[in-house]
C-alpha cells in the first residue's frame, strides 16, 4: 500500500502502529490508493445500541 500511495514504508508503519498522527495529505493518498472515500477512511465506528447488540430470541414451536 505504501508504494501505491507514494508514502515511505516507515511512515505507513508508524501510522499503523499509532506512533504518529497522519497528515491530511497522507490520508488523501491512502484513501485513493485503497479505493475508498476519505470519509470512509476516517469515520469512527459507533457501537450498536445495546438493544441491537443482543440477538433476538428464536421463534417458538
Amino acid at each position: 500500500m505504501a508504494g501505491h500511495a507514494g508514502i515511505d514504508r516507515k511512515t505507513v508503519n508508524r501510522l499503523e502502529q499509532g506512533a504518529t498522527s497522519p497528515l491530511l495529505d497522507h490520508l488523501l493518498v491512502i484513501a485513493d490508493a485503497i479505493g475508498v472515500p476519505l470519509a470512509d477512511l476516517v469515520r469512527e465506528e459507533q457501537p450498536l445500541p445495546r438493544e441491537r447488540q443482543e440477538l433476538p430470541d428464536p421463534p417458538g414451536p
